[in-house]
């Protein structure tokens, strides 16, 4: 098939809808006329470049439902998802303005160790240390940097998650550019800035004519396919190449099969457990843009 079509996807492994958008623009990889380049970025730098504010800032109780509406895409799709993780991304939204725009003395010592431990900017580099490496093995690392996110309720930040990572995935560490990787995520983010990237995934298709479209958001399947004259037949294209997700544990996945009474308690403990922060958190929220995210060494 002719590769008519290139198409860079920026994600962050912190979000939800980065992991169903990779998922399920893969599945069309081997059915449109595209090649798929992953581009890892700073979702943290973006939002703070562009202004936009946590999508938690306006309206609260919208956290509640992105987390259903996540699990609900990824059961369309028929993504393994579990709900638990998902609060990481919101907790990770709200102490990043939280560390950002207070000033020194509000800033609680244990709010900066709560966001150190679930930044994901050194899974998004190990990402991008492996391209520069290991090409080969990039999309591997990513599908198993967002299972351990989004399935198995795991750890991205600590280095014994990423040497596990790492493992799965026959990567040796010491091979691993870290300062080539963190320009790589610099300039990955700074592009997806320029192009008018305002949150993740973002998704920019180049056709060979040069003609170049933008989308946001992990349902633009449709309108990817429609940039490019492409038919879309929803999350289970004929022919193409699923993931056999049962190959990364020892039991296959189960179906993703949410009983109304099963749902609604898990929506309840969502809102009921997974808001603590909450009152610690949004009083101390303002409206000054912070300063430049400062990338670690």
């Amino acid at each position: 098939m002719v590769r008519k079509y290139a198409v860079d996807l920026f994600f962050d492994v912190v979000c939800p809808y980065s992991y169903i958008m990779f998922e399920s623009l893969l599945r069309y990889r081997s059915k449109w006329p595209m090649s798929v380049a992953l581009k890892p970025f700073s979702l943290a730098d973006v939002m703070k470049e562009t202004g936009n504010p946590s999508p938690l800032e306006a309206v609260p109780i919208k956290k509640a439902y992105l987390a259903k509406e996540a699990m609900l895409l990824a059961k369309y799709h028929n993504i393994p998802y579990s709900l638990g993780k998902v609060d990481v991304f919101f907790q990770f939204l709200l102490l990043y303005k939280f560390y950002n725009l207070s000033i020194d003395s509000m800033k609680s010592q244990d709010a900066c160790e709560i966001l150190t431990n679930c930044t994901p900017i050194y899974a998004n580099r190990l990402i991008c240390a492996t391209q520069i490496v290991y090409p080969e093995k990039a999309e591997s690392v990513t599908r198993a940097i967002f299972r351990r996110m989004f399935v198995e309720k795991a750890g991205i930040s600590e280095p014994n998650d990423l040497l596990e990572v790492m493992h799965s995935c026959g990567i040796d560490g010491k091979s691993l550019p870290a300062h080539d990787a963190t320009e790589k995520l610099r300039g990955n983010t700074e592009e997806a800035i320029e192009t008018g990237c305002f949150g993740a995934p973002w998704t920019i298709v180049t056709a060979q004519d040069g003609k170049e479209e933008t989308f946001f958001g992990s349902d633009r399947l449709q309108l990817i396919g429609l940039f490019m004259g492409q038919r879309i037949e929803g999350p289970y294209p004929a022919q193409a190449q699923f993931f056999d997700y049962s190959r990364m544990q020892k039991d296959p996945p189960k179906q993703l099969q949410y009983p109304r009474e099963e749902m609604r308690q898990e929506e309840i403990d969502f809102k009921s457990a997974h808001f603590r922060l909450d009152p610690i958190i949004l009083p101390h929220l303002n409206k000054e843009k912070p300063a430049k995210l400062q990338y670690p060494h």
